[in-house]
């Protein structure tokens, strides 16, 4: 630890011997931050057409990443957090639980601020495709841990297994970024707890030259959404699959959003944080989950699964989120009493993402008016 409590102090352990994984940390005001080494490679992106319940923007493509990074192997905490801003936004307090209820513009601050006091880390979020390449850490299952996972192994809505699994308990809460597995890489929880913001905007994947690998993507050029993965404490076991992808506005804060820091080389320019002055002004909007899953926001309630709460601050005006109420209201009644063991909501979840494209589309035409 630091002699001076405002000094941020680094440690490089080159592992290589034994077949250790090289890692480094950097400690700032006791609280300590540990990544690892992620080599360069090449993996299959996204899911194929065989992988249940999957999401049609997860189209498989070959990914080159042509350098290493630094990965943190865990989500940050909030002691982290707490140490660099000064506040603690999180629905579920601990220290060494992830901050949450995080914006990715409130991602941006803490980044220039951290930066600002050792600019060597160059610390930055991760790439869609660095996340998901070091998700599955050398796997192609819908998990890093196979076809299947448990609560035991993912902290997830249990009530709500992924295809076919057995149901198990749903903590509703947030839990300590190291109370559960890591994966071969050594990084803690890719699935579930928080989702992860990313630095890209949301858009299809671009396409590559026929024949030839996609190489260091990093998204679309612009967009309304910015991407966050690895699914969370509030979601059923689909969404914490390895190609799953979420987008929401990068003002709105929710208390299943964290994040996870990247430090080294990539190549697109637009990976360096965007500065506060050069983002939107005003478009922050808070939102919490409480321990039962509900939702809340500023003027009314929203549906209480993961994904649909992307339409209905967005999109909405007042009339239309009432109906859009009733809606969700009318399927989690018929999943419960009519077809408990259907994904209903994952369908409602496949016609909200056709709605954002739709949205996407039309704010695009007006825009070139």
């Amino acid at each position: 630890m630091p002699s001076d409590e405002n000094t941020l102090t680094t440690n490089e352990e080159c592992l290589h011997l034994l077949g250790k994984i090289k890692q480094m940390s950097f400690c700032y005001r006791g609280a300590r931050q540990a990544l690892r080494w992620i080599p360069p490679g090449e993996f299959t992106m996204g899911s194929p057409q065989s992988e249940p319940q999957r999401g049609d923007d997860e189209t498989q493509h070959r990914v080159v990443l042509t350098h290493g990074f630094w990965l943190a192997e865990t989500t940050c905490t909030q002691a982290l957090w707490q140490a660099v801003m000064g506040n603690n936004p999180s629905q579920f307090q601990g220290a060494d639980r992830p901050v949450d209820s995080v914006s990715w513009d409130d991602v941006q601050d803490f980044l220039a601020r951290l930066n600002g006091i050792t600019p060597e880390l160059a610390l930055r979020l991760p790439t869609e495709a660095e996340w998901e390449y070091a998700c599955r850490a050398g796997t192609t299952t819908p998990f890093w841990f196979g076809a299947q996972i448990t609560p035991e192994q993912v902290n997830y809505d249990g009530n709500y297994p992924y295809a076919g699994g057995r149901r198990g308990v749903s903590r509703r809460e947030t839990v300590p970024v190291y109370a559960l597995p890591c994966n071969a890489w050594g990084l803690y929880q890719m699935h579930g707890n928080v989702w992860e913001w990313c630095q890209d905007w949301y858009g299809r994947y671009v396409a590559a030259p026929a024949d030839a690998p996609a190489v260091d993507p990093s998204g679309a050029a612009e967009g309304l959404f910015r991407v966050l993965r690895g699914g969370c404490w509030f979601g059923g076991g689909r969404f914490a699959r390895s190609a799953l992808r979420l987008a929401i506005l990068p003002g709105d804060r929710f208390a299943d959003c964290g994040f996870r820091l990247a430090r080294g080389q990539a190549s697109p320019a637009e990976i360096v944080p965007e500065a506060p002055a050069e983002r939107r002004a005003g478009r922050t909007r808070q939102t919490q989950r409480s321990g039962v899953g509900q939702v809340r926001m500023s003027q009314t309630s929203v549906p209480q699964d993961p994904a649909t709460h992307l339409v209905a601050g967005t999109f909405m005006d007042r009339s239309l989120r009432a109906f859009w109420t009733e809606c969700v209201a009318a399927i989690e009644k018929a999943q419960r009493e009519l077809h408990p063991d259907a994904d209903l909501i994952g369908v409602l979840c496949d016609a909200v993402r056709i709605g954002r494209e739709l949205a996407q589309s039309a704010q695009r035409r007006k825009d070139q008016r």
